[in-house]
């Protein structure tokens, strides 16, 4: 599965929806799910945060990597803290109610600035200001480039925070290839 459209239909197919229902889920017609499907046209966040809600893994759908659906549903959630480290928060203790207000924590907890954001999102600062101020919403290819980036997409469009596994796992998929060959090493080194 090389593409969204054919990770889509998996998902759909996974959780036994018609293509029918599940473009209703998402707040499209037939024919657009079809089109998504297909590869012909591209899900907006909108439709990619609808579908998350009925258990669609957005993460997979966008990149390929499926996320660890069961340790996203802790009930400790996971932050960052201002010097870096990891620090269980109540998820109501945190105001994000929305897309808008979920990507500007993302971006902040990669210290980038929006310009910065936007350069490697390949949009314009000024766009990038809609989707935080909430007059905009980023489509599928934007928020590949924000996972690029090393933003957590699943958190941007369900409001879920990833536990410390999925967080790990994230961080390393990030780094640069020759530093996962130092970990994997150190990790395979008997103690």
């Amino acid at each position: 599965m090389d593409d969204i459209g054919s990770r889509l239909k998996s998902e759909r197919t996974r959780l036994g929806f018609s293509q029918t229902d599940f473009g209703a889920i998402g707040g499209v017609q037939k024919l657009a799910q079809i089109n998504y499907e297909k590869g012909e046209r591209f899900p907006g966040a909108d439709y990619l945060q609808a579908i998350a809600k009925e258990g669609a893994d957005v993460q997979f759908i966008v990149t390929g990597d499926a996320r660890n659906a069961v340790a996203c549903h802790q009930q400790d959630k996971l932050t960052e803290t201002s010097e870096g480290a990891l620090s269980a928060e109540r998820p109501e203790n945190i105001a994000m109610s929305s897309i808008a207000s979920r990507l500007k924590f993302e971006r902040k907890r990669l210290t980038r600035t929006q310009a910065e954001m936007a350069k490697l999102c390949g949009i314009s600062r000024e766009i990038w200001c809609r989707y935080e101020q909430g007059s905009g919403l980023p489509g599928s290819e934007v928020l590949q480039e924000f996972l690029k980036a090393g933003g957590n997409v699943h958190f941007v469009l369900s409001g879920e925070f990833p536990s410390q596994e999925t967080l790990l796992i994230e961080r390393f998929k990030a780094c640069p290839k020759i530093l996962q060959d130092a970990i994997l090493r150190a990790l395979q080194t008997e103690h």
